[in-house]
């Protein structure tokens, strides 16, 4: 079987990436399962690596991926220079140091014995290890059979699909404790809504799991009783992980600003922003939370030099491919609440980010950093809104919004006007607007636009906008 193996895959190798791509939705959602488990900055090895995307993705300190063939090896290793790759037969692979993950990605059901890979990869890990195999569950073999005689997914050449009960006592005889087993990806092909809502209902609901396409086991070494559980993300942590979810994905879609009302909600509202702020080609700012760059593009227009911070390097990275001109615009990777920033700004800006943020704590520093008489300008959600409440208010719904943060939250105008005046600011204005749904077709832009102009001018039904205008000024 090990023969077939390296033939099969060292045959496929070249158009390996090719396959990937055309099943490129069940690869971000199995990438998207390890980031979960893999914080950034770990030591990771990688059975069974492939080309080395996944590895990759992890962002490690120090990232090893070792494959069984010579092709997909040569191909991650000019792909991902920074990681090092070997060729090597996992079974009997000794590695030279250890490792705080060991993942291994569909692999399993390519091995001749599986034994064999626990013990080898055991020698690799010391006792806080986490050992995370994602693998098929055989009550899919039809439907992925049939999917590969269709040319609708990557060849998969001499395999076992193993049951997780047989994986689990594997495992067990050879030194490793069981932590946690959960199924995932219920719908791996991208059909629109269809898809990411039956995945969410497969991670929520326990029933769902066993029917599930992928197998999830997270094992820890014995001896010993096995390592605590992780501490629980800060807040800070947390906003970085979703960052992280967002970045692999289409974020500007994720966000609503990519269709044809959502393009024309954002112009609407970077203009705003800009206006209320008095940019201009003589003005210094800075932009809190500029995520992907996409409103940071919009005060570049007025001519501004702008400082831009984020606490995402995932979604900075987005931001810097927008090509924006480097001598105007700066991007900084820092949490804005502790950063080191040299002020004074004639203008502190942001769209959808106070409500990320210790809102007193921020509300100081932004004080601080603006020069006498200088202004801040932020368009923030409105929680008086229905469709914001909802999502703020009914957290048990909060695992099917992708695009919302465990911590966000959203404003409540007058309230947090009180607050701009508790920090020092005046001239305090808190303006409701925004009716346009992203989701508004094409053909009724112009109609919803004019009606929702009409709606931010009325007593009382103003209040029920999208979002909040608030603008405000330090004292001369």
């Amino acid at each position: 079987m090990k023969d077939k193996v390296r033939d099969h895959f060292e045959a496929i190798s070249g158009e390996y990436d090719g396959w990937k791509e055309k099943s490129a939705y069940y690869y971000q959602l199995l990438a998207g399962i390890y980031r979960e488990c893999v914080p950034e900055g770990a030591k990771v090895l990688e059975i069974g690596c492939g080309t080395g995307t996944i590895l990759s993705t992890l962002k490690p300190s120090r990232g090893v991926g070792v494959d069984i063939s010579p092709g997909m090896i040569s191909i991650a290793a000019a792909k991902y220079p920074h990681l090092t790759f070997l060729v090597a037969d996992a079974e009997v692979f000794i590695p030279q140091e250890t490792f705080d993950y060991v993942i291994v990605p569909d692999v399993v059901e390519h091995l001749s014995d599986v034994g064999a890979m626990f013990r080898s990869v055991r020698r690799g890990c010391h006792v806080g290890s986490r050992l995370i195999i994602t693998c098929v569950s055989p009550l899919w073999a039809p439907v992925l059979h049939l999917a590969e005689r269709l040319g609708m997914k990557m060849p998969e050449g001499e395999h076992r699909w193993l049951p997780s009960e047989e994986l689990r006592k594997t495992a067990e005889e050879n030194e490793f404790v069981l932590v946690e087993f959960y199924g995932r990806i219920l719908c791996p092909k991208k059909i629109p809504i269809l898809a990411r809502y039956l995945n969410l209902a497969a991670e929520r609901l326990p029933f769902l799991r066993c029917a599930c396409l992928v197998q999830v086991l997270i094992l820890t070494p014995r001896p010993g009783i096995p390592p605590s559980p992780s501490p629980p993300l800060n807040r800070q942590e947390r906003e970085i992980a979703h960052s992280r979810t967002l970045a692999w994905g289409d974020t500007e879609q994720l966000w609503g600003w990519n269709s044809p009302a959502g393009r024309k909600r954002a112009e609407r509202r970077g203009e705003l922003i800009a206006r209320g702020a008095g940019l201009g080609p003589d003005t210094r700012i800075l932009e809190i939370g500029c995520g992907t760059g996409m409103f940071t593009g919009i005060f570049a227009r007025t001519g501004a030099r702008i400082v831009a911070v984020d606490i995402s390097g995932d979604l900075l990275t987005k931001a810097r491919e927008k090509g924006l001109p480097t001598d105007r615009v700066l991007f900084l990777e820092k949490r804005f609440e502790d950063c080191a920033l040299v002020g004074p700004f004639d203008a502190v800006v942001g769209s959808s980010v106070l409500h990320h943020l210790e809102v007193g704590e921020s509300l100081a520093r932004i004080h601080t950093l603006l020069k006498p008489g200088g202004v801040m300008c932020f368009a923030e959600p409105n929680l008086l809104n229905p469709q914001v409440f909802i999502e703020r208010k009914f957290t048990f719904i909060r695992p099917w919004l992708s695009y919302v943060s465990p911590d966000e939250t959203a404003f409540v105008r007058w309230r947090i006007a009180a607050a701009l005046r508790r920090s020092g600011f005046e001239e305090v204005e808190t303006t409701p607007f925004d009716w346009l749904h992203p989701a508004t077709p094409e053909r009724l832009i112009g109609t919803v636009s004019a009606i929702g102009h009409f709606l931010e001018r009325m007593p009382v039904l103003r209040e029920f906008s999208g979002s909040v205008l608030i603008r405000c000024r330090r004292p001369p």
